[in-house]
């Protein structure tokens, strides 16, 4: 382990021994009354529970701020009313505003209610501190659900059916949710309590308040959580679902699985396909799936993906993959499930008994014989894939697991397994580690075997926080499900951070935060050192800024790129600035900008370089109406020669100071129009260009521009009609001939139609 690295956890320890927050006033609770009557969001209008309802429902209130003022009583006046029936648990919030017309609230899609004031519930239906289920609702009553796990956070890919109504009032806003049992995962007991935290957000005041109070100053939520009692022969009755899809469509598209000749590919398609999800226990969860749809409806945010030494991560966004994804989720990402690109069938489990977490999945991928051209002994064939975890809770908040991952494929495989932990030291420290091996036998017959592990010691609090940790990749490690963006490397790294908090000042928090990285491979030899220095300031209304500096060294070894002859170091940085204003309900903007030497790795000919480069990111979003959203991004990303005496005189007599190497520019727009909470009209559109210099760069000159429209009615997860086009024009050859490296050759004017989809979806969930 290195000195810094050393160092920091020195000081760590010595601030195991500081002072902790002593909490010892009992846990809040209140008793949940049952209910003959069912509440009405009409019911609380006049900012109070009529005379139907008077003293039907428990009533919690006294919500106190985590940010910006921990401790502090909220500004704004929240009142919650509970109760709950037979199979239904009903939650009503009552928000006072001293300011109604400043409330921000916007008829937004399913899930887009981050800029909005919004209230939410977490419950730990287990009561263990650990998971829990959360679900907010913004002012107009649009609906946000998500899985809670204390050390990973909130998992928004969870959806599930409940109903939620709301109401701005001359005084506030009112919300009315209402949460079936059988959406829930429980314990089968008669009597039951649960954890429940109750939150309120106020963005333009950067205000999060609290019922029970959530302290900053403590790391985690669950663990301050309230106690509601009284929950009595409640169940999710008999819980199965069946959710059947019909697709059908046509495209056109380039075929390049013989990258030398490729072919135009077109025509029309049909499929139907069917989820299915049966709760067993009411705590154990099987979902099945048949020729699954995973056409997105969702695209991925743009990227620069020219001059990137490993492959840009995309986020999966696939409904059968999210769901209780957090279940398989270890230190390593070792169940990447895009690499799953094109199943047809999968299976899962997942649960929870007693004190175990279990998980398991498998699945097919047609993609390993589709990518191929017929004649291809791959060509036809399918890859399966399964995955085991399990992990026991123990003491407050720790837990140990294992996990299994297998691929196998035309008689090859690869499989990876080991042991993994998160331990909760305190109400501040906390720590994980994992240790796992992978065994690999590939097609050709050849085998490879490796190991991995890693180690982490950090704290988290509302003015101190730091961490260190340790990670190590063998050099045949290999984990053909998980994401892995280097093998053979040694990482230590180690960061600190403080916040400062001015009282009755616009600037709201303020601190550094000082970083260092250093990776080595097996040999002893030095990959790459950063050092990072970043200054952050917080104000009120949504707005931030901020400065950072890099320092950074690389080292290229032949084995990196052919064109060395040995090791060489390159030297770098980078110094920039980002913003972000959210002072507007109607429009919030920011970006950043950095200057930067570093490495061009896609040269004409020869070794890597270095070279001067800027990058920026500038988006503005806009709300003209309160059922339109605007978003508009442009990035832009560019590299120029260095004036350097060394770089110069090996790029040629003509190469001058300043000269550019290459220019990415992407643009993108994207507009919702909300015509209710269940329909809408999405329209994208992107274009994305290249502009290379031929002569310092082998990066083709290429244009892109991309349109997507998609209608959806969405009644509720799992029930929708969708109607979506998709088109993209390239500045492609149109007879496609290709150059001597098999890329389709660019023409300097001019678009063709490289793609385009268009298609029809229906899906309807039965609960049984």
């Amino acid at each position: 382990m290195c000195i810094p690295a050393l160092g920091m956890l020195a000081f760590a320890l010595q601030m195991l021994a500081l002072p902790r927050p002593e909490v010892t006033a009992p846990v809040p609770s209140f008793h949940i009354p049952r209910m003959t009557a069912v509440p009405r969001l009409a019911d609380f209008l006049d900012m109070a529970p009529d005379g139907r309802l008077a003293g039907q429902m428990a009533h919690v209130h006294g919500f106190v701020q985590r940010s910006p003022d921990d401790g502090v009583p909220a500004t704004q006046r929240t009142d919650v009313y509970l109760g709950y029936g037979p199979k239904n648990l009903f939650i009503v919030f009552v928000c006072f505003d001293d300011h109604p017309k400043l409330i921000r609230a916007h008829l937004a899609r399913r899930e887009d209610i981050g800029d909005d004031d919004h209230v939410e519930v977490i419950l730990d239906s287990f009561h263990d501190e650990r998971r829990g289920y959360a679900f907010a609702v913004n002012p107009f009553g649009v609906q946000w659900d998500a899985t809670y796990t204390e050390a990973q956070g909130s998992d928004s890919s969870f959806d599930t059916v409940w109903q939620s109504r709301g109401k701005l009032t001359s005084r506030g806003y009112v919300v009315l949710m209402e949460i079936p049992f059988r959406s829930l995962r429980f314990s089968p007991e008669a009597n039951q309590n649960w954890g429940i935290v109750l939150i309120r957000e106020i963005p333009r005041e950067n205000e999060s308040s609290y019922w029970p109070r959530v302290s900053a100053t403590i790391s985690g939520t669950l663990d301050q959580e309230g106690t509601m009692r009284g929950l009595n022969h409640i169940s999710p009755g008999h819980n199965i679902q069946i959710n059947p899809y019909v697709l059908a469509g046509g495209h056109r598209a380039i075929d390049s699985r013989n990258a030398a000749q490729p072919l135009w590919d077109k025509g029309m398609s049909g499929a139907v396909g069917m989820d299915a999800k049966m709760v067993v226990k009411d705590r154990l969860v099987i979902d099945a799936t048949v020729h699954p749809d995973f056409s997105q409806v969702e695209s991925d945010d743009p990227q620069v993906t020219v001059n990137q030494r490993y492959a840009v991560y995309y986020p999966e966004k696939r409904p059968f993959f999210l769901e209780n994804a957090n279940y398989f989720q270890t230190p390593f990402d070792l169940v990447f499930t895009r690499s799953i690109a094109a199943p047809d069938y999968g299976a899962r489990v997942t649960g929870k008994l007693g004190d175990y977490a279990v998980g398991a999945l498998i699945a097919d991928d047609k993609s390993p014989g589709e990518i191929v051209p017929p004649g291809d002994p791959e060509y036809g064939k399918k890859a399966t894939f399964a995955v085991m975890r399990v992990s026991r809770d123990f003491a407050s908040q720790s837990s140990v697991g294992v996990i299994y991952t297998d691929r196998e494929f035309d008689g090859g495989f690869n499989r990876v397994g080991g042991l993994d932990g998160v331990l909760k030291l305190d109400s501040n420290w906390s720590a994980n580690f994992q240790g796992v091996t992978s065994s690999t036998l590939n097609t050709d017959g050849t085998t490879d075997a490796g190991p991995a592990y890693q180690a982490n010691l950090q704290r988290n609090g509302r003015s101190l926080a730091m961490g260190t940790g340790y990670y190590d990749v063998g050099r045949d490690f290999e984990t053909d499900l998980g994401y892995i963006y280097r093998p053979d490397v040694r990482s230590n790294d180690s960061w600190i951070q403080y916040y400062f908090h001015p009282e009755d000042s616009v600037l709201q928090s303020w601190g550094p935060k000082f970083y260092y990285e250093e990776n080595w491979d097996h040999r002893g030899v030095l990959l790459d050192r950063t050092y990072s220095t970043r200054l952050n300031w917080n104000l009120a209304g949504q707005t931030s800024f901020s400065w950072n500096y890099d320092n950074r060294i690389e080292q290229l070894r032949p084995q990196d790129f052919s064109a060395l002859t040995d090791n060489q170091m390159y030297p770098g940085y980078s110094t920039g600035f980002s913003t972000n204003f959210g002072y507007w309900s109607r429009v919030s903007f920011g970006g950043s900008y950095n200057w930067q030497e570093r490495i061009n790795y896609v040269p004409a000919a020869g070794a890597p370089y270095s070279g001067s480069g800027n990058h920026g990111n500038v988006w503005i979003t806009l709300h003209p109406l309160d059922n339109l959203r605007i978003d508009n991004t442009y990035i832009i990303d560019m590299m120029h020669v260095l004036d350097d005496p060394v770089t110069l005189p090996a790029l040629g007599a003509d190469a001058r100071p300043g000269d550019a190497i290459f220019n990415n520019h992407i643009l993108r727009s994207n507009w919702n129009l909300q015509l209710n909470r269940a329909f809408s009209l999405r329209f994208i559109a992107q274009y994305n260009t290249v502009i290379a210099n031929q002569f310092l760069s082998s990066l083709q000159q290429t244009r892109a521009f991309n349109a997507d429209f998609l209608i959806s009615y969405l009644v509720h997860p799992g029930t929708a009609f969708y109607v979506g086009y998709n088109s993209d024009l390239q500045n492609m050859d149109p007879n496609l001939h290709v150059d001597a490296n098999d890329n389709i050759l660019r023409t300097p004017n001019g678009f063709i139609n490289d793609g385009r989809q268009f298609f029809v979806k229906i899906a309807y969930l039965f609960r049984m």
